[in-house]
This record gives C-alpha cells, sequence and structure tokens, in this order.
C-alpha cells in the first residue's frame, strides 16, 4: 500500500477529529509534488467539509 492510500483510507474511516485533521494536512503538503490531482481534489472537498462540521 502506497503511504497517501492510507491517509486516503484515514480520512474515508475517521470522525472530523485531530487525527483525521493532522494526516490530511500531511498529505496536502506530499500531495504537490505527484500526479495524483484527482485525488487531491476529493481531500480538499473532504477537509472543506470537516471544517465546515467542526
Amino acid at each position: 500500500m502506497e503511504k497517501d492510500e492510507v491517509y486516503i483510507d484515514l480520512a474515508s474511516n475517521s470522525e472530523c477529529n485531530g487525527e483525521y485533521l493532522q494526516a490530511i494536512s500531511f498529505w496536502l503538503r506530499a500531495s504537490r509534488y505527484t500526479q495524483n490531482i484527482e485525488k487531491y481534489i476529493w481531500i480538499r472537498k473532504r477537509l472543506r467539509k470537516c471544517k465546515a462540521m467542526v
């Protein structure tokens, strides 16, 4: 399993908590150097939704 898959799995299976936000923040920084634009956009939407709930 690739590192980004771990973070995406965490995001899809956890509540809006510190662990989620920390993982997403890490993934967003890492994703700037990848070609995974679709995953990047998807994760940004998840993060916005999460922030709106908090």
